[in-house]
Protein backbone atom coordinates (compact mmCIF):
# COMPACT_ATOMS: atom_id res chain seq x y z
CA UNK A 1 0.00 0.00 0.00
CA UNK A 2 2.76 2.35 0.95
CA UNK A 3 5.48 2.35 -1.74
CA UNK A 4 6.98 5.35 -0.89
CA UNK A 5 9.62 6.33 1.94
CA UNK A 6 6.85 7.79 3.79
CA UNK A 7 6.35 6.54 7.61
CA UNK A 8 3.01 4.49 8.08
CA UNK A 9 0.85 5.61 10.45
CA UNK A 10 -2.80 4.21 12.22
CA UNK A 11 -4.53 6.08 14.20
CA UNK A 12 -7.68 4.95 15.81
CA UNK A 13 -10.87 7.37 17.12
CA UNK A 14 -14.23 6.66 18.52
CA UNK A 15 -16.12 9.28 16.50
CA UNK A 16 -16.56 11.75 14.23
CA UNK A 17 -19.35 13.45 15.93
CA UNK A 18 -19.26 16.99 17.29
CA UNK A 19 -17.05 16.80 20.24
CA UNK A 20 -13.66 18.06 21.51
CA UNK A 21 -12.12 15.36 21.03
CA UNK A 22 -12.60 14.62 17.38
CA UNK A 23 -12.05 18.44 16.57
CA UNK A 24 -8.42 18.13 18.48
CA UNK A 25 -8.18 14.79 16.35
CA UNK A 26 -9.00 17.14 13.35
CA UNK A 27 -6.50 19.88 14.39
CA UNK A 28 -3.61 17.25 14.53
CA UNK A 29 -4.25 15.07 11.30
CA UNK A 30 -4.09 18.48 9.42
CA UNK A 31 -0.66 19.32 11.11
CA UNK A 32 0.63 16.06 10.30
CA UNK A 33 3.00 16.71 7.35
CA UNK A 34 1.81 14.23 4.86
CA UNK A 35 4.67 14.38 2.91
CA UNK A 36 6.88 12.43 5.02
CA UNK A 37 3.78 9.98 6.84
CA UNK A 38 0.95 7.81 5.41
CA UNK A 39 -2.00 8.32 7.36
CA UNK A 40 -4.53 5.32 8.22
CA UNK A 41 -7.28 6.64 10.35
CA UNK A 42 -9.62 3.91 11.94
CA UNK A 43 -13.16 5.09 13.41
CA UNK A 44 -15.49 3.10 15.10
CA UNK A 45 -18.79 4.22 14.73
CA UNK A 46 -20.20 5.23 11.01
CA UNK A 47 -22.86 7.97 12.68
CA UNK A 48 -23.84 8.77 9.30
CA UNK A 49 -25.15 12.71 9.20
CA UNK A 50 -24.09 12.97 12.61
CA UNK A 51 -20.33 12.18 11.37
CA UNK A 52 -19.52 16.67 11.09
CA UNK A 53 -15.97 16.18 10.72
CA UNK A 54 -15.87 13.88 8.04
CA UNK A 55 -14.90 16.56 5.50
CA UNK A 56 -12.80 17.89 7.24
CA UNK A 57 -10.15 15.08 7.18
CA UNK A 58 -7.33 16.33 4.90
CA UNK A 59 -7.99 14.06 1.52
CA UNK A 60 -4.68 12.35 2.08
CA UNK A 61 -5.82 10.44 5.05
CA UNK A 62 -7.65 7.19 4.04
CA UNK A 63 -10.75 6.73 6.56
CA UNK A 64 -12.68 3.52 7.61
CA UNK A 65 -15.58 2.88 9.58
CA UNK A 66 -15.38 -0.52 11.55
CA UNK A 67 -19.26 -0.33 12.98
CA UNK A 68 -21.73 0.14 11.22
CA UNK A 69 -25.25 2.47 11.72
CA UNK A 70 -27.13 -0.04 12.73
CA UNK A 71 -25.13 -1.71 15.30
CA UNK A 72 -24.30 2.57 16.82
CA UNK A 73 -28.04 2.55 16.59
CA UNK A 74 -28.71 -0.29 18.73
CA UNK A 75 -25.73 0.37 21.87
CA UNK A 76 -27.37 3.87 21.89
CA UNK A 77 -30.82 3.34 22.01
CA UNK A 78 -30.39 0.63 25.26
CA UNK A 79 -27.82 2.84 26.92
CA UNK A 80 -30.88 5.47 27.34
CA UNK A 81 -33.05 2.19 28.27
CA UNK A 82 -30.63 0.28 30.45
CA UNK A 83 -31.96 1.28 33.72
CA UNK A 84 -35.76 0.63 33.11
CA UNK A 85 -35.66 -3.06 33.31
CA UNK A 86 -33.77 -6.34 33.71
CA UNK A 87 -34.32 -6.94 29.93
CA UNK A 88 -33.04 -4.06 28.75
CA UNK A 89 -29.92 -4.24 30.67
CA UNK A 90 -29.32 -7.47 29.40
CA UNK A 91 -29.88 -6.23 25.76
CA UNK A 92 -27.74 -3.17 26.58
CA UNK A 93 -24.59 -5.26 28.32
CA UNK A 94 -24.68 -7.41 24.75
CA UNK A 95 -24.56 -4.80 22.52
CA UNK A 96 -22.02 -3.33 24.49
CA UNK A 97 -20.38 -6.75 24.11
CA UNK A 98 -21.03 -7.02 20.44
CA UNK A 99 -19.49 -3.34 19.94
CA UNK A 100 -16.24 -4.01 21.49
CA UNK A 101 -15.85 -7.21 19.38
CA UNK A 102 -16.75 -5.76 16.30
CA UNK A 103 -14.60 -2.89 16.28
CA UNK A 104 -11.45 -5.18 17.22
CA UNK A 105 -12.23 -7.73 14.40
CA UNK A 106 -12.45 -5.09 12.15
CA UNK A 107 -9.40 -3.46 13.17
CA UNK A 108 -7.75 -6.58 12.57
CA UNK A 109 -8.71 -7.53 9.35
CA UNK A 110 -8.84 -3.89 7.83
CA UNK A 111 -4.66 -4.30 8.97
CA UNK A 112 -4.00 -7.60 7.77
CA UNK A 113 -5.45 -6.10 4.58
CA UNK A 114 -3.36 -3.06 4.17
CA UNK A 115 -0.37 -4.20 5.77
CA UNK A 116 0.17 -8.11 4.62
CA UNK A 117 2.50 -7.20 1.63
CA UNK A 118 5.77 -6.65 3.81
CA UNK A 119 4.46 -3.14 4.93
CA UNK A 120 4.75 -2.42 8.41
CA UNK A 121 2.75 -0.27 11.02
CA UNK A 122 5.25 2.08 11.74
CA UNK A 123 3.44 3.65 14.54
CA UNK A 124 -0.28 2.67 15.75
CA UNK A 125 -1.93 5.79 17.64
CA UNK A 126 -4.55 4.51 19.84
CA UNK A 127 -5.99 8.62 20.09
CA UNK A 128 -9.17 7.14 22.01
CA UNK A 129 -8.06 4.52 24.01
CA UNK A 130 -10.61 2.03 22.70
CA UNK A 131 -8.33 -0.51 21.38
CA UNK A 132 -6.63 -1.16 24.68
CA UNK A 133 -8.19 -4.76 25.53
CA UNK A 134 -6.72 -5.81 22.11
CA UNK A 135 -3.81 -3.56 21.85
CA UNK A 136 -1.70 -6.64 22.01
CA UNK A 137 -2.54 -8.21 18.99
CA UNK A 138 -1.78 -5.13 16.36
CA UNK A 139 1.73 -5.12 15.26
CA UNK A 140 3.36 -1.94 15.16
CA UNK A 141 7.03 -0.82 15.75
CA UNK A 142 5.49 2.30 18.20
CA UNK A 143 1.95 1.87 19.81
CA UNK A 144 0.80 5.19 21.36
CA UNK A 145 -1.99 5.87 23.76
CA UNK A 146 -3.48 9.44 24.07
CA UNK A 147 -5.17 10.46 27.25
CA UNK A 148 -8.26 12.85 26.99
CA UNK A 149 -9.61 13.24 30.64
CA UNK A 150 -8.79 12.80 33.77
CA UNK A 151 -7.81 9.65 35.61
CA UNK A 152 -10.20 10.63 38.41
CA UNK A 153 -13.16 9.67 36.30
CA UNK A 154 -11.89 5.74 37.45
CA UNK A 155 -13.97 5.82 41.19
CA UNK A 156 -12.54 2.75 42.21
CA UNK A 157 -8.77 1.56 42.55
CA UNK A 158 -9.12 -1.77 40.69
CA UNK A 159 -10.52 0.04 38.00
CA UNK A 160 -7.79 2.89 38.62
CA UNK A 161 -4.87 -0.49 37.91
CA UNK A 162 -7.22 -2.07 35.17
CA UNK A 163 -6.17 1.10 33.18
CA UNK A 164 -2.88 1.56 33.89
CA UNK A 165 -2.14 -1.94 33.19
CA UNK A 166 -3.98 -1.52 29.74
CA UNK A 167 -1.88 1.62 29.57
CA UNK A 168 1.69 -0.02 29.88
CA UNK A 169 0.76 -2.29 26.95
CA UNK A 170 2.07 0.97 25.26
CA UNK A 171 5.48 2.16 24.51
CA UNK A 172 4.14 6.21 25.10
CA UNK A 173 1.36 7.38 26.70
CA UNK A 174 0.18 11.37 25.88
CA UNK A 175 -1.14 13.70 28.44
CA UNK A 176 -2.55 16.51 27.54
CA UNK A 177 -1.52 19.01 29.99
CA UNK A 178 1.08 19.20 32.64
CA UNK A 179 -1.37 18.84 35.35
CA UNK A 180 -2.78 15.75 33.98
CA UNK A 181 0.62 13.91 33.69
CA UNK A 182 1.06 14.76 37.53
CA UNK A 183 -1.65 13.18 38.15
CA UNK A 184 -1.08 9.78 36.21
CA UNK A 185 2.73 9.97 37.82
CA UNK A 186 1.03 10.56 41.23
CA UNK A 187 -1.33 7.91 40.76
CA UNK A 188 0.15 5.05 38.33
CA UNK A 189 4.13 5.59 39.05
CA UNK A 190 5.05 2.66 36.98
CA UNK A 191 3.61 4.65 33.84
CA UNK A 192 6.00 7.40 34.81
CA UNK A 193 9.02 6.91 32.00
CA UNK A 194 6.07 6.57 29.40
CA UNK A 195 4.31 9.95 29.68
CA UNK A 196 4.85 12.78 27.31
CA UNK A 197 2.94 15.99 27.43
CA UNK A 198 1.49 17.01 24.33
CA UNK A 199 -1.16 19.78 24.01
CA UNK A 200 -3.96 20.07 21.82
CA UNK A 201 -3.47 21.85 18.98
CA UNK A 202 -5.47 25.24 18.53
CA UNK A 203 -5.75 27.28 15.35
CA UNK A 204 -6.90 30.54 16.19
CA UNK A 205 -7.38 31.75 12.98
CA UNK A 206 -9.54 29.26 12.17
CA UNK A 207 -11.75 30.18 15.04
CA UNK A 208 -11.62 34.31 14.91
CA UNK A 209 -12.65 33.56 10.91
CA UNK A 210 -15.61 31.12 11.89
CA UNK A 211 -16.97 33.64 14.65
CA UNK A 212 -17.82 36.24 11.67
CA UNK A 213 -19.53 33.52 9.81
CA UNK A 214 -22.99 34.58 10.85
CA UNK A 215 -24.68 34.33 7.71
CA UNK A 216 -24.86 30.11 8.24
CA UNK A 217 -27.91 30.99 10.55
CA UNK A 218 -31.62 29.77 10.43
CA UNK A 219 -34.35 32.78 10.95
CA UNK A 220 -35.07 30.95 13.95
CA UNK A 221 -31.08 30.81 15.48
CA UNK A 222 -30.23 34.56 14.21
CA UNK A 223 -33.77 35.70 16.94
CA UNK A 224 -31.65 33.93 19.53
CA UNK A 225 -27.97 35.20 19.09
CA UNK A 226 -29.64 38.93 18.74
CA UNK A 227 -30.79 38.26 22.45
CA UNK A 228 -28.41 38.25 25.60
CA UNK A 229 -26.90 34.75 26.22
CA UNK A 230 -24.11 33.08 28.01
CA UNK A 231 -22.88 30.10 26.75
CA UNK A 232 -22.26 26.56 27.63
CA UNK A 233 -20.51 23.93 24.99
CA UNK A 234 -20.61 20.77 25.77
CA UNK A 235 -21.53 17.05 25.45
CA UNK A 236 -24.46 16.30 27.58
CA UNK A 237 -23.63 13.84 29.62
CA UNK A 238 -24.61 14.86 33.26
CA UNK A 239 -22.45 12.31 34.74
CA UNK A 240 -19.09 14.22 33.94
CA UNK A 241 -20.99 17.54 32.68
CA UNK A 242 -22.51 18.04 36.24
CA UNK A 243 -25.91 19.79 34.26
CA UNK A 244 -27.74 19.39 37.59
CA UNK A 245 -25.62 22.45 39.02
CA UNK A 246 -25.67 24.80 35.36
CA UNK A 247 -29.15 24.42 35.71
CA UNK A 248 -29.40 24.55 39.70
CA UNK A 249 -26.86 27.99 39.64
CA UNK A 250 -28.61 29.61 36.56
CA UNK A 251 -32.41 29.56 38.56
CA UNK A 252 -30.70 30.80 41.68
CA UNK A 253 -28.72 33.35 39.77
CA UNK A 254 -31.93 34.35 37.48
CA UNK A 255 -34.49 34.51 41.30
CA UNK A 256 -31.74 36.70 41.90
CA UNK A 257 -32.08 39.41 38.90
CA UNK A 258 -29.74 38.00 36.44
CA UNK A 259 -31.05 38.42 33.66
CA UNK A 260 -29.29 36.86 30.13
CA UNK A 261 -30.31 33.53 28.60
CA UNK A 262 -28.54 30.22 28.68
CA UNK A 263 -27.76 28.62 25.80
CA UNK A 264 -26.28 25.37 25.49
CA UNK A 265 -24.62 23.43 22.20
CA UNK A 266 -24.20 20.15 22.31
CA UNK A 267 -25.96 16.51 22.00
CA UNK A 268 -25.57 13.33 24.06
CA UNK A 269 -26.94 10.62 26.13
CA UNK A 270 -28.70 12.80 28.65
CA UNK A 271 -30.18 14.88 26.65
CA UNK A 272 -33.57 14.08 27.79
CA UNK A 273 -32.89 13.93 31.59
CA UNK A 274 -31.19 17.61 30.63
CA UNK A 275 -34.48 19.12 29.21
CA UNK A 276 -36.53 17.34 31.73
CA UNK A 277 -34.42 19.64 34.54
CA UNK A 278 -34.95 22.57 32.21
CA UNK A 279 -38.72 22.00 31.80
CA UNK A 280 -39.57 20.78 35.80
CA UNK A 281 -37.43 24.19 36.85
CA UNK A 282 -39.85 26.47 34.79
CA UNK A 283 -36.84 27.67 32.34
CA UNK A 284 -38.04 26.67 28.99
CA UNK A 285 -37.74 30.35 27.79
CA UNK A 286 -34.23 31.02 29.08
CA UNK A 287 -32.68 28.20 28.59
CA UNK A 288 -32.08 26.67 25.45
CA UNK A 289 -30.35 23.42 23.79
CA UNK A 290 -29.21 24.54 20.47
CA UNK A 291 -28.26 20.85 19.70
CA UNK A 292 -24.77 19.89 17.34
CA UNK A 293 -23.40 23.32 15.77
CA UNK A 294 -20.60 22.84 12.92
CA UNK A 295 -19.93 26.38 14.32
CA UNK A 296 -19.79 27.24 17.85
CA UNK A 297 -17.69 30.26 17.57
CA UNK A 298 -19.98 32.92 16.27
CA UNK A 299 -22.41 31.86 19.49
CA UNK A 300 -19.16 32.44 21.77
CA UNK A 301 -18.21 35.67 20.09
CA UNK A 302 -21.77 36.84 20.53
CA UNK A 303 -22.29 35.09 24.11
CA UNK A 304 -21.68 37.52 27.13
CA UNK A 305 -19.35 35.10 28.63
CA UNK A 306 -18.51 31.25 28.86
CA UNK A 307 -19.62 28.73 31.43
CA UNK A 308 -18.15 25.52 32.08
CA UNK A 309 -19.63 22.96 35.18
CA UNK A 310 -17.59 19.91 34.83
CA UNK A 311 -16.61 17.24 37.22
CA UNK A 312 -13.78 16.13 35.67
CA UNK A 313 -11.99 17.46 32.12
CA UNK A 314 -8.50 16.58 30.33
CA UNK A 315 -7.42 19.78 29.01
CA UNK A 316 -10.68 21.56 28.17
CA UNK A 317 -9.37 23.58 24.77
CA UNK A 318 -13.19 25.16 24.87
CA UNK A 319 -12.07 27.55 27.18
CA UNK A 320 -9.37 28.66 25.40
CA UNK A 321 -11.74 29.30 22.36
CA UNK A 322 -13.94 31.28 23.86
CA UNK A 323 -10.86 33.14 25.32
CA UNK A 324 -9.53 33.52 22.46
CA UNK A 325 -12.70 35.31 21.31
CA UNK A 326 -12.32 37.79 23.95
CA UNK A 327 -14.86 36.08 26.54
CA UNK A 328 -14.40 35.90 30.60
CA UNK A 329 -14.87 32.32 31.48
CA UNK A 330 -16.30 30.77 34.60
CA UNK A 331 -15.17 27.35 34.99
CA UNK A 332 -15.24 24.43 37.59
CA UNK A 333 -11.70 23.62 39.59
CA UNK A 334 -12.25 20.34 38.12
CA UNK A 335 -9.85 17.80 37.82
CA UNK A 336 -7.60 18.47 35.25
CA UNK A 337 -6.82 21.75 33.06
CA UNK A 338 -9.18 24.43 34.45
CA UNK A 339 -6.93 25.39 36.62
CA UNK A 340 -3.75 25.51 34.90
CA UNK A 341 -5.04 27.03 31.51
CA UNK A 342 -6.42 29.96 33.72
CA UNK A 343 -3.56 30.38 36.20
CA UNK A 344 -5.02 29.60 39.32
CA UNK A 345 -7.86 31.93 38.71
CA UNK A 346 -6.20 34.91 36.86
CA UNK A 347 -7.34 34.62 34.13
CA UNK A 348 -10.81 33.56 34.61
CA UNK A 349 -13.19 33.01 37.40
CA UNK A 350 -12.73 28.88 39.52
CA UNK A 351 -15.41 27.86 41.47
CA UNK A 352 -15.79 24.60 43.71
CA UNK A 353 -17.07 21.43 41.58
CA UNK A 354 -20.69 21.46 42.45
CA UNK A 355 -21.00 24.43 43.91
CA UNK A 356 -24.10 25.96 43.26
CA UNK A 357 -24.18 29.20 45.55
CA UNK A 358 -20.77 29.77 44.09
CA UNK A 359 -21.29 29.34 40.55
CA UNK A 360 -24.32 31.11 40.75
CA UNK A 361 -22.64 34.19 42.42
CA UNK A 362 -19.95 34.27 39.78
CA UNK A 363 -22.61 34.68 37.15
CA UNK A 364 -23.99 37.81 39.19
CA UNK A 365 -20.60 39.07 39.80
CA UNK A 366 -19.79 39.24 36.06
CA UNK A 367 -22.63 41.03 35.07
CA UNK A 368 -22.48 43.17 37.82
CA UNK A 369 -18.75 43.87 37.62
CA UNK A 370 -17.63 44.94 34.54
CA UNK A 371 -13.91 44.92 35.37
Amino acid sequence: MNKSNKKNIVIKNGSLKMGGGERVLVDVLQNIDTTKYKLILLIDDDNGNDNIFLTDIPECVDVYFLRPQSLVKKIDYYYKKRKRNIFDKIFYNYYLWKNIKTSEIRTLEILKKLFDKGNNIDVFVDFSGGARKYIDKIAANKKIIWRHISISEYKTKSKLERYGNYANRYDILVSICESMKKEIEESLQFLKHKIKTIYNPIDFDRIINMSNQIDGLTIEEEALINKEYILTVSRLDNGQKDFDTLINSYKNAYEKGFDKNLYIIGDGSDREYIEKLISNNNLGEKVKILGIQKNPYVWMKYSDFFILSSREEGFPTVLLEAMALGKAVISTNCPTGPNEILKNGACGILIPMEDVDEMSGAMLKLIRDEK
